[in-house]
């Protein structure tokens, strides 16, 4: 460094180095250079001072982060989040891309990863609004039986339900499955990004993009916690998650109190630094495109997804008891049920008389479930076809 500061020309210094021989001896042991050697010393001093100054401005981008970098930073641990944090390193490092898009690049994999997971819960979900009216029917007098304390009614409703569930291959518990996958998805993320970025990272202070090159801070200006809020408004209006309308069997209250927190997000998340919303923006970005994908009936054929139904308001989604009553109301009650008849399956098993209720399933159909219904026969049928072929 100091040879380089010696040999730079635009420093006015350097012919005073360069000297004779023959004039070293009378400028260094006169008394008259005593004045000239200190202001050579001064001067060296000075500049190389100021070249040290000039080395430490130099970007961090030049330096080439190395595959075991984050590792000796003490990353990178047999963990969800030292997974997360390898694959970053890997991105980064074999594809050369700015630290920004690594983090976007792994959550457009991650997300493609989960979509099998995303389309088993439409169809799931599909399916359970087609036999919904069956279910409440069901539901209803399940109720009523526990009530009035006839636990042979309360067993014969509860298996009817189980049966309708195994007959159209479809699970309540299912449709949960996506929610509690991206969580701890989106936490792991979180700490990965917003460990990586408290150290520092050295390279993620110059690895972001426009008016966030520096990803260790916040958006000094705001722009990315009211961007990703409004995503997240935006997906939660159009149903982007799932392809389909604003989710039609979700209350107006349970609706109501979603937006309410969308809307507050910016100020828990404005002092987030800017790597977390690399990941976040991303991901949200990606369920827009996912919803459009997915609402077109030509990917829906080919993904064998039922088509979609009609935008139906809430208010007529059905009578204000089924929407007061809630999910949890009705998952308390069939795991009621099912413990009801289990305790009753002696006597079930006993009952001969098997009266019929009256009700068929065909007879719960509104108009807008036809084609759902012919989907979920032409699956029946294909899965009664693989049991003839397996037997």
């Amino acid at each position: 460094m100091i040879r380089s500061a010696f040999y730079n020309r635009r420093y006015v210094f350097y012919p005073h180095f360069f000297i004779s021989k023959q004039h070293f001896s009378t400028l260094f042991f006169s008394t008259k250079s005593t004045a000239n050697l200190s202001h050579f010393s001064e001067t060296a001093t000075d500049v190389v001072s100021d070249n040290i100054g000039l080395e430490n401005e130099v970007p961090s981008e030049i330096i080439l982060h190395k595959i075991g970098d984050l590792k000796a930073m003490g990353f990178c641990h047999w963990t969800p989040v030292g997974f997360l944090q390898q694959c970053l390193e890997y991105i980064h490092v074999f594809t050369g891309l700015p630290w920004w898009a690594s983090i976007a690049a792994l959550t457009i994999v991650i997300r493609f990863s989960m979509m099998p997971l995303l389309i088993g819960m439409i169809r799931n979900l599909s399916a359970l609004s087609l036999i919904h009216p069956q279910v409440q029917e069901h539901m209803k007098a399940l109720k009523e039986a526990q009530l009035e304390g006839d636990m042979l009614e309360q067993a014969k409703r509860t298996r009817s339900i189980q049966e309708l569930f195994k007959e159209y291959q479809v699970n309540p518990l299912k449709s949960l499955a996506m929610p509690f996958i991206q969580i701890p998805v989106f936490i792991s993320f979180y700490l990965a990004c917003s460990h990586m970025a408290a150290l520092p990272v050295p390279e993620l202070k110059y690895g972001g993009l426009g008016w966030f090159s520096d990803l260790t801070v916040k958006d000094s200006y705001f722009i990315l916690p009211f961007l990703n809020s409004s995503l997240m408004f935006i997906n939660l209006e159009l149903g982007s998650e799932v392809g389909s309308s604003a989710s039609a069997n979700t209350s107006r209250k349970m609706k109501n109190f979603f937006r309410a927190m969308i809307l507050l997000t910016p100020l828990f998340t404005m002092n987030f630094q800017s790597a977390i919303f690399c990941y976040w923006i991303t991901s949200n970005i990606f369920s827009l495109g996912q919803g459009m994908v997915l609402r077109s009936p030509a990917i829906r054929r080919s993904l064998n997804l039922p088509p979609l139904r009609p935008k139906v308001k809430l208010e007529q989604l059905s009578d204000g008891s089924a929407n007061s009553e809630g999910f949890k109301s009705s998952f308390t009650t069939i795991v009621e049920g099912v413990k009801n008849a289990h305790r009753q399956a002696i006597e079930v098993a006993q009952s001969k008389s098997k009266k019929s209720n009256g009700l068929h399933k065909n007879d719960y159909l509104r108009p807008v479930d036809k084609t759902l219904e012919a989907y979920m026969l032409r699956k029946k049928e294909k899965y009664k076809a693989k049991q003839n072929e397996a037997s």
